[in-house]
This record gives C-alpha cells, sequence and structure tokens, in this order.
C-alpha cells in the first residue's frame, strides 16, 4: 500500500486522476521470456493493487523482433492465460 503513496498524495493534493499508462514484462530484464503463467500472475496482481487503489490502468503488448512476446493470441488463434486475466480485471 504504501508503494502507492506518492501517487495518492499527487492525486488529492492537485484534485486530479491518477492512472499507470502502460504497463508490460520487458523479456530483457528478466534475461529470456518468462513463462506466461508467471507474467499472468503478475499482471493480475498489479491490476489487483491498481483497482484497490483506485488507479487507472493500461495493459502494454509489445513486440519485440518479428515475435510478439506479448500477443494476446497464440499462433493457432486460441487466447493466451492473460486474456482471462484482463477480462477479469475488467469485469468483461
Amino acid at each position: 500500500k504504501n508503494f502507492w503513496a506518492p501517487a495518492k498524495t499527487f492525486s488529492s493534493t492537485y484534485n486530479v486522476q491518477v492512472w499507470i499508462q502502460e504497463f508490460g514484462i520487458n523479456i530483457d530484464s528478466y534475461g529470456g521470456e518468462p513463462p506466461s503463467e508467471s507474467r499472468a500472475l503478475w499482471v493480475q496482481h498489479v491490476c489487483d493493487l491498481a483497482s484497490e487503489e483506485k488507479i487507472g490502468w493500461c495493459y502494454w503488448v509489445y513486440g519485440y523482433g518479428s515475435r510478439w512476446q506479448y500477443d494476446l493470441l497464440n499462433d493457432d488463434g486460441s487466447e493466451r492465460i492473460i486474456v482471462s486475466i484482463l477480462k477479469d480485471a475488467l469485469s468483461v
């Protein structure tokens, strides 16, 4: 909860909405592509914490080279696990 304190203070001081413009996972930071379950749990955690604090957010789908690391669909057209996390976070 203390993580959000500066954002909440700024929001209340200046009477403005605070939101997370874009967030995602950069595979270069991880040292390779992290497992999709780990990415999904992290995204769910960020969405849940931001929602609890009434902070808006925007998920970032990033293409890396010729391979899309964060596509919402698998090559066969089925939804990746991240889609259910985002739908749940958005109550869709």
